[in-house]
């Protein structure tokens, strides 16, 4: 009988996940310039019943192919990552045995490991790097997470009140996510390098059981949480969101991660209030009277 290996190059891969990032950016690139010279095209340049089939064609089906390979390449780059982030987890924790401080716990033989049940953690132990972020996590399962796929329909619309929080609450509906006042912090973004594209975050005054959702005219924010962004070393520096905010209609946007050090500084100046534009305050939004939710 034969086991199936599993080997993983791990630069290789962070390699692989920035090149179908740099495609996709590209990709991108390549779309808005066609799209601005068909605006010009659009308002004058080109008239004629052949200018109208052309429009047609690259409005109704060449763009919107386009604009699916570049969510295709972005998807691919994510899941490239996630797979580096597990292989690499599973492989700690399949070393522990053999580390200096194993203690030498008998293991059972000629038996299969119990399956966890899904709210049993079985991560190593973590440790978290010089950016404060634990290099091994896995997703929480009390997350609400959107569907990836549908997210770009929200681009440049100003959802509901258009206030940061309606965009996932149009979408679940508060009969769902709740009210707000309802949330409580669940993992932290600053240790949880694995999460899933989609799920919903925000800030919280404090991560313990009775942080709150502190709803004010500043300091507080929910997001869309897309992805990471990382170093050549694969280093996380920052994630991928998408966010709307009174006057602004929903759009991606980096927020990049500064150190513990700095974000202390940083409060005071904001009068105290949270960081919004760095993902330091940040939490997986649960709500302990309503059912987690994951829209695949």
């Amino acid at each position: 009988m034969t086991n199936n290996i599993i080997q993983a190059q791990y630069d290789e891969l962070i390699s692989v996940a920035s090149r179908f990032g740099k495609q996709t950016e590209a990709t991108r690139q390549m779309t808005d310039r066609v799209r601005q010279s068909m605006q010009s095209l659009e308002q004058g340049g080109w008239e004629g019943s052949g200018s109208q089939a052309f429009f047609a064609e690259m409005n109704g089906e060449v763009l919107p192919a386009v604009q699916r390979m570049a969510t295709a390449l972005d998807r691919a780059r994510t899941v490239t990552i996630q797979i580096h982030d597990l292989i690499k987890a599973a492989e700690e924790e399949a070393s522990k045995p053999f580390h200096g401080s194993y203690q030498g716990e008998t293991l059972p033989s000629q038996q299969e490991p119990p399956s966890p049940s899904p709210a049993t953690s079985t991560e190593p132990e973590q440790t978290a790097d010089s950016s404060g972020i634990s290099p091994f996590s896995s997703s929480p399962t009390n997350a609400f997470v959107m569907n990836e796929a549908s997210l770009d329909q929200y681009l440049g619309k100003s959802v509901g009140s258009g206030q940061c929080v309606a965009l996932p609450q149009t979408y679940f509906g508060t009969g769902v996510i709740g009210q707000t006042k309802e949330w409580r912090p669940g993992a932290s973004l600053m240790d949880y390098p694995s999460l899933r594209p989609g799920t919903v975050i925000a800030t919280f005054d404090n991560p313990g059981p009775n942080g709150k959702y502190p709803n004010q005219s500043a300091g507080n924010h929910a997001a869309i949480f897309l992805g990471y962004e990382r170093d050549k070393s694969g280093k996380i520096t920052g994630i991928q969101v998408l966010d709307q905010w009174n006057g602004h209609p929903a759009q991606k946007r980096i927020l990049p991660y500064i150190s513990r050090e700095e974000a202390l500084q940083k409060r005071p100046k904001t009068g105290g209030k949270l960081l919004v534009n760095q993902p330091n305050d940040m939490y997986v939004v649960t709500n302990p009277s309503k059912r987690p939710v994951s829209s695949l």
